[in-house]
């Protein structure tokens, strides 16, 4: 049976469930005033299938945005958990 999401919006996430993710600190505070990457990320998927994993991969300009490689994989880590977890 092909998975169909549930109707209606995603859950709000709070700060508890990017703690899970990012440990107890966050990413970068909410202020912080960053140049914009000159170029949108792409994020390939290692298959063809809507529940294939994303490919772990950093380009060092995230940087001067502010995205340190360690965040970037961790958020790619948990991505895959999640649609590990709704594929199940």
């Amino acid at each position: 049976m092909p998975f169909a999401p549930p109707p209606g919006p995603p859950p709000g996430y709070t700060t508890k469930d990017a703690e899970l993710l990012f440990g107890a600190r966050s990413p970068l505070p909410f202020d912080a005033k960053l140049a914009p990457l000159p170029l949108p990320v792409v994020l390939p998927q290692d298959g063809t299938s809507w529940d294939s994993p994303f490919a772990r991969g950093y380009h060092p300009e995230m940087r001067a945005s502010g995205i340190e490689m360690g965040d970037w994989l961790r958020f790619i880590d948990g991505l895959n958990i999640a649609i590990v977890s709704i594929s199940s």
